[in-house]
């Protein structure tokens, strides 16, 4: 049979893959979190406003809960930060191990055998 090269990406560190995806699921998860808590800031906002409260006390309280939703938000913005982060530190590991592996002689493509073709390189049904 014929071995025939074919460009195939190398195998994904396992290990890489496992941390970046717990990585993602952790931050989407504080993330969600703080929507959620976003999410009630802004009905408790909405209704001292809804209620008219003009008192000093209520104006006092939505300028506190302003406060918290704004620093909420900016940490659902480093969340996201972080993410990049990883993704990026991951990417660079993998293309350094790819320069390796290249340099170490080895090949980001995988050999396979055609069933089509014998070892000599002719076709199955072609004299030798």
């Amino acid at each position: 049979m014929e071995e025939v090269n074919v460009l195939q990406s190398p195998p994904v560190n396992a290990e890489r893959e496992a941390r970046m995806l717990e990585t993602f699921q952790k931050s989407f998860e504080e993330v969600q979190t703080i929507f959620n808590q976003n999410s009630m800031l802004i009905r408790e906002i909405s209704h001292n406003q809804e209620n008219g409260k003009a008192d000093s006390g209520s104006l006092a309280r939505n300028v506190g809960l302003i406060r918290e939703l704004n620093s909420n938000m900016g940490q659902v913005v480093q969340l996201y930060a972080n993410i990049s982060v990883e993704v990026s530190k991951s990417l660079e590991e993998e293309n350094c191990s790819l320069d390796r592996g290249r340099a170490d002689g080895a090949s980001p493509s995988r050999t396979l055998v055609s069933p089509e073709h014998n070892g000599n390189g002719q076709n199955k049904g072609s004299p030798k």
